[in-house]
């Protein structure tokens, strides 16, 4: 007589599918902005996902009220963290694209149309097989903070933190 395990750890070893129960890592993605040079995804240090809501419309009805979805906000600010490398100078990117939105030495506002760009995150399994992507549209560097204090006693990395501002952000599905 076999013992058939419906609840328990037994299921974690479901060979039908090699990923079932395999714990998604935080670590295994990548993020690729249209338009900026392809080395800056590599200097990706931290990211976040959209974040989208709606906000609720009150009507009122009789003696209490009905919520119905109200225009859809996109996380709106997201932040984006650059590891600073000497050779490939992530500092000048960050500062190229900031640019584009303001210039600070003429004083002029970018066009959006040429500070816009598209991003696509990226995410693996652990063999580096990708699992999902999300698309965002209309991004663009809202604000930039070029690292922490310089200090003659550390030897931290030098990391950039850019603001990101998008319009729409959604789950790319495979068919796409």
């Amino acid at each position: 007589m076999s013992v058939i395990y419906e609840n328990g750890p037994i299921h974690l070893s479901d060979l039908q599918n090699k990923y079932k129960f395999e714990p998604q890592r935080t670590n295994h993605f990548e993020v690729t902005i249209t338009g900026l040079p392809a080395e800056l995804s590599l200097a990706v240090n931290m990211f976040s996902l959209p974040n989208v809501t709606n906000d609720p419309i009150e009507i009122p009805h009789q003696n209490s009220r009905i919520k119905f979805a109200g225009q859809t906000n996109f996380g709106g600010a997201e932040s984006l963290e650059v590891i600073d490398y000497v050779g490939l100078d992530t500092e000048g990117m960050m500062n190229d694209w900031r640019k584009e939105v303001y210039d600070p030495k003429t004083d002029k506002m970018g066009i959006a149309s040429v500070y816009k760009k598209e991003a696509t995150v990226t995410e693996y399994s652990p063999d580096h097989e990708v699992l999902r992507q999300w698309k965002l549209v209309g991004v663009w560097c809202s604000g930039v903070a070029f690292g922490d204090t310089l200090s003659m006693d550390g030897s931290e990395v030098k990391k950039i933190t850019c603001t990101i501002a998008y319009d729409r952000g959604y789950r790319i599905e495979a068919e796409e």
